[in-house]
């Protein structure tokens, strides 16, 4: 910030144990193709043939939000709105998460999975991926991310994480 009645630069922070806020992010789109099963898969599950990955267009999808740290759970998952996509995935949904601000150590990380839609109260993981809310020098992560998706596997709070294995370039922002 530049004060007006200086030629100077001053920057103003303020700690996180001062702020009275549930931490929020925002889904914005993922981006490239889903592989689709093999025939031995459709054969071995007949279901299968009515889960997204089948659709001729964009399967209708969610993703779920929660914090970890140390490998536990700091809050229940949140997770996006039901939309009805046709061309691309597009939540464009802020998450509201239900945890504040000084509730957050400087280790928490965040872990994101996408769902489909498998069956009567059956989802299964498109894909997940984990990303650390704070920098190597302890401030917030600002901005927007791409970040990749590891297919097949939903997103964990463990140290190392298994989503870290397979990668490949999906990516949500």
């Amino acid at each position: 910030m530049v004060d007006p009645n200086s030629n100077q630069e001053k920057f103003y922070y303020v700690y996180s144990c001062d702020l009275d806020t549930n931490l929020e992010l925002k889904v914005c789109t993922l981006e490239g193709k889903r592989e689709r099963k093999g025939y031995k898969e459709l054969l071995d599950d007949p279901q299968l043939r009515y889960s997204g990955a089948y659709e001729s267009e964009c399967s209708d999808l969610y993703v779920t939000c929660q914090v970890f740290a140390d490998g536990q759970p700091l809050c229940l998952p949140t997770r996006t709105s039901y939309k009805p996509f046709s061309t691309r995935w597009n939540w464009n949904e802020w998450l509201k998460l239900p945890i504040k601000y000084p509730d957050l150590p400087r280790h928490a990380q965040v872990c994101f999975t996408i769902w489909d839609v498998y069956g009567p109260r059956k989802a299964i993981p498109v894909g997940g991926t984990t990303v650390s809310l704070f920098g190597k020098h302890g401030t917030q992560r600002r901005g927007m991310h791409d970040l990749k998706v590891w297919p097949g596997v939903e997103a964990d709070g463990q140290k190392p994480t298994s989503s870290l294995e397979n990668p490949q370039l999906v990516k949500i922002r």
